[in-house]
């Protein structure tokens, strides 16, 4: 391949549609925006299969041999690509503690509870969550580690919803 080409993947790759970056191309819709030269082609067509825009022929440094000539004839140029506006980066923002929906209790209130309330206390405080147990001291364990539990639970629960609210949001996400 003696000219640049644009190239794409082939309707039969799983990459047929994708849009991004691969190294340091960019491909639209499974085809390369800009040309790309024997040695880029021969990096990335090690690892996929990739046919070239204009003849569909597969090429690269595993495909068949082309008919003599095809890469030959000039590729006739094309205008410049306009230039790459930079886009702003977001303005940081602070991450947001996480709260969770149920109140927490530490150590020293359940113990508090304990004192105050006895027994009957912790399990008015213990019972809504499951947690049960016959000494004061058994259930102020069982409700510790449940409780941290629940708010690991909650903490990556919200964690996915973030992540899948970004990932709705984001225009590069192009998923069909």
């Amino acid at each position: 391949m003696s000219a640049f080409r644009k190239v794409r993947f082939p309707e039969e790759s799983s990459y047929h549609k994708f849009t991004g970056s691969l190294g340091l191309l960019q491909f639209v819709d499974g085809v390369s925006v800009n040309e790309v030269s024997k040695g880029e082609l021969d990096r990335i067509a090690c690892g996929t299969t990739l046919v070239d825009d204009e003849t569909g022929w597969q090429i690269g440094p595993l495909a068949p041999k082309p008919p003599e000539g095809l890469f030959d004839k000039p590729v006739a140029p094309e205008a410049p690509a306009a230039p790459i506006t930079p886009v702003e980066p977001a303005a940081p923002t602070e991450p947001k503690s996480f709260v969770p929906d149920f109140k927490i209790y530490t150590l020293e209130e359940l113990s508090e509870v304990a004192d105050k309330k006895g027994i009957a206390g912790l399990r008015a405080i213990a019972e809504p969550f499951g947690v049960k147990n016959a000494s004061i001291k058994g259930l102020i364990d069982e409700f510790l580690q449940d409780q941290a539990k629940r708010v690991s639970d909650a903490e990556a629960a919200k964690r996915d919803a973030d992540a899948k609210a970004a990932a709705e949001q984001d225009p590069t996400n192009k998923t069909e």
